[in-house]
């Protein structure tokens, strides 16, 4: 290894022990912004599956409309809460992680040199870079897992087309000027049946998933973050070990040529000292 600084050994000692303060002030920051962390997951996981719900309401005519039609109910229910998770993780969850990363990366070592590009993608086998660029694998990911929560609600369109078929028994088919109103009251009850029931039921079951699946990238994301950061500060001792053997090594190898020289030296002037005695005697 280069010394490229010149470091001598104390110097080296002194990198090595402000590492090490830097890595413990560095675990000290990063617990607390755990904790920080995780206590916003169920508020955002409320605010989220808030959103979810006003979504659904709002799409009450058109849900109705797939019912009465046979359309497909469970694809349009889907398809909007696909959308509303998509966008309440993007407004209450994703600037939570970025002010997370922001903050941890002032606190950084730094003499690490750690990438500020932290990598949210759970599968991602990155030891030592941070890649911010995967948060929208990361939204993905959740959106996927919490979704497919909706296949366990049942064939959700035709329970509601069976209580629909109770509720238009109950309905005097008239015909005529009558066939209107009568419609419109079908239309009525499966909205109400929507609110009333299918949205309380989607929320419910999908609502500990999503929180699920956000504490679940939060504790993957700050387990990276802490692998990363070993990993550099023990390659980084590690240098610092081997410069240090190196400039031992050195010293040592210095240190017998001297001895060398002084025995070669001493050896030499005996010699002289000899020859002078010789030609002073002659």
């Amino acid at each position: 290894m280069a010394n490229q600084d010149n470091l001598d050994a104390e110097q080296i000692m002194v990198q090595r022990h402000q590492l090490e303060q830097e890595m413990q002030q560095f675990k000290v920051h990063l617990e607390m912004e755990n904790q920080t962390l995780d206590a916003q997951v169920s508020p955002a996981t409320r605010r989220i599956m808030e959103l979810v719900r006003t979504r659904l309401v709002a799409q009450l005519d058109a849900l109705a409309h797939l019912v009465l039609c046979n359309g497909d109910f469970q694809g349009g229910l889907g398809q909007t809460v696909r959308l509303a998770i998509s966008e309440g993780i993007e407004q209450e969850f994703a600037p939570k992680l970025r002010r997370y990363f922001n903050r941890l990366e002032n606190e950084l070592p730094t003499s690490l040199n750690v990438s500020s590009h932290f990598n949210l993608d759970a599968n991602s086998d990155s030891s030592s870079e941070i890649d911010l660029s995967g948060l929208q694998t990361v939204i993905t990911t959740i959106i996927t897992a919490v979704t497919a929560k909706l296949a366990m609600l049942g064939p959700v369109g035709l329970a509601i087309g069976a209580v629909l078929n109770v509720l238009m028994g109950l309905v005097d088919w008239k015909g005529g000027d009558d066939q209107g109103a009568q419609a419109a009251q079908q239309r009525e009850k499966a909205k109400q049946h929507i609110l009333n029931s299918v949205i309380p039921q989607v929320v419910s079951k999908i609502s500990e998933d999503l929180r699920a699946n956000l504490q679940r990238q939060l504790d993957a994301a700050k387990q990276d973050i802490m692998t990363a950061t070993e990993t550099r500060s023990r390659q980084h001792q590690q240098s610092l070990d081997q410069l240090a053997a190196e400039l031992l090594q050195g010293q040592a190898a210095f240190e017998q040529a001297r001895q060398g020289y002084l025995i070669d030296y001493e050896k030499l002037r005996d010699i002289m000292q000899n020859l002078l005695e010789k030609k002073d005697s002659q």
